[in-house]
């Protein structure tokens, strides 16, 4: 562990040194657009589901359901599914001009993200006393006043702790990067094209026969453990300080 490992690229077999910098990089936008893209359509559906209309109306219990069985689905499932549906496409679309792409991945990360998010938010939801909903009804506030003044401020500390978690989750996930990122040995220059991360990027070189590149892979994985184990605490602290 030092400097090196976080500013240099992957060696080739047989060099000394190297490190992992450009997979650091493609871990962090991966999982930073994987959330821009997750968090409003988690939230959203557990609000949904919740708090726009009865909870037991069919299209709720349809929304809750689907939530379920979408964490339940092996992610390399999830990535085989993006494979077909994104990559396949795009390279159809543009004359395989592209296909895996740092896009291709987020999308796939942010399917697993999803259902963790909505879960999250929608308990919270169920804890939150229906006498405040309707003590904001009795001061003559609008459904959307008491959404946005009472109910998500209430739940937000469990939405928050929600994000981070499946950000951690979202950050440790491989096969569904195999088939949309791809992985890359160099820097990230373009959204259009294969992407690098932490875990592809510790998987290539663990499976490699150099000594040096094993010991990077060993250097790898305690990077990705310390980065999900901080964020986890950062969940954890930010549940018990705000909530």
């Amino acid at each position: 562990m030092n400097w090196a490992l976080l500013t240099q690229l992957p060696p080739a077999a047989g060099m000394t040194g190297g490190g992992l910098g450009n997979a650091v990089v493609g871990t962090l936008v991966l999982v930073g657009l994987a959330t821009a893209i997750a968090t409003p359509i988690g939230i959203g559906a557990a609000l949904f589901s919740h708090e726009l209309g009865s909870p037991d109306r069919p299209l709720a219990r349809l929304v809750r359901w689907a939530s379920a069985m979408l964490s339940g689905v092996p992610s390399i499932v999830v990535g085989a599914f993006g494979y077909a549906t994104v990559v396949v496409t795009t390279a159809r679309w543009t004359g395989g001009r592209y296909a895996f792409s740092a896009i291709a991945g987020a999308l796939a990360l942010a399917v697993i993200m999803v259902p963790a998010i909505a879960q999250a938010t929608e308990s919270r939801l169920r804890l939150i006393p229906t006498a405040w909903r309707e003590g904001a009804a009795a001061l003559g506030a609008t459904p959307q006043q008491t959404l946005l003044r009472v109910v998500l401020p209430a739940g937000a500390p469990a939405m928050v702790t929600g994000v981070l978690l499946a950000m951690a989750r979202a950050a440790g996930e491989t096969a569904p990067l195999l088939f949309t990122a791809l992985g890359l040995d160099f820097w990230l220059r373009d959204l259009r094209r294969p992407a690098p991360s932490l875990s592809i990027s510790i998987w290539r070189l663990a499976t490699g026969i150099d000594p040096n590149q094993q010991e990077l892979a060993w250097a790898g994985a305690l990077l990705l453990l310390c980065l999900v184990f901080g964020v986890a605490l950062l969940a954890r602290w930010g549940t018990r300080r705000f909530d």
